[in-house]
């Protein structure tokens, strides 16, 4: 299942990336926003025997990511029709729900490598949603693609260079980066224009150094990972 996971989100990493430049150059958002929403659902019929050996079928912490995802999308699509504190606040709703399913997936005695790795990459399509809104809106350039991108960015890099992720989490230090970004990222929809994109340039150039910081270590020579 591991191998599964890691060659979908290979192929997923190279056909976003690629999209999102038709995206960016032709101005087809839609394109980028289906194209991710159809990664998801090829995912899940890839895994359809995975996800049965949940009871229910799925698995309720799995039914609250996937709750939380449809969210994403739907704000994707809705957002020229909402207000700025309306999407900060559905947005908000998103970033909670991200501490809920992990709370049921442990009552439940649900957690899975394949249960966390469908939250991490609802993690990374959050951001991406978000990212568009923020640049579509006016209300940041073009540099913030950049940490949203990062990690499709990071997978590619990793598979051109024979590399394997070694599990689906983070270290301690990643989730924190991530998870202050899923909250500054709202802060140009609440708060002064110049004084929110500075904060925003900030967390994003902390989260780009800790992608930085696991280029390092998951691409230096073996022998030399022993000696550290």
């Amino acid at each position: 299942m591991q191998n599964s996971i890691q060659t979908w989100d290979r192929w997923q990493s190279a056909i976003i990336l690629l999209v999102w430049v038709l995206a960016f150059q032709l101005d087809a958002w839609p394109l980028l926003f289906w194209t991710v929403a159809l990664s998801f659902v090829v995912f899940i019929g890839m895994h359809w025997r995975e996800w049965g050996h949940f009871k229910p079928y799925g698995g309720y912490p799995n039914y609250v990511t996937a709750f939380r995802l449809g969210l994403v999308f739907l704000l994707a699509i809705l957002f020229p029709h909402l207000t700025d504190w309306q999407i900060a606040l559905w947005a908000a709703v998103v970033i909670a729900l991200d501490g809920v399913d992990g709370m049921v997936a442990r009552y439940f005695v649900q957690e899975s490598y394949i249960g966390a790795y469908f939250d991490m990459e609802s993690d990374v399509a959050y951001v991406l949603a978000m990212s568009s809104i923020l640049y579509l809106t006016g209300k940041v350039e073009a540099w913030i693609f950049v940490p949203a991108l990062m990690r499709y960015f990071y997978v590619l890099v990793i598979w051109i260079c024979g590399k394997a992720e070694v599990s689906a989490k983070g270290g301690n230090w990643a989730r924190w980066v991530a998870g202050s970004y899923f909250g500054v990222i709202l802060l140009p929809f609440v708060w002064d224009a110049d004084m929110a994109k500075i904060c925003l340039a900030v967390v994003a150039i902390v989260l780009v150094l800790s992608f930085m910081r696991s280029f390092y270590f998951v691409l230096q020579p073996a022998n030399k990972k022993s000696d550290n």
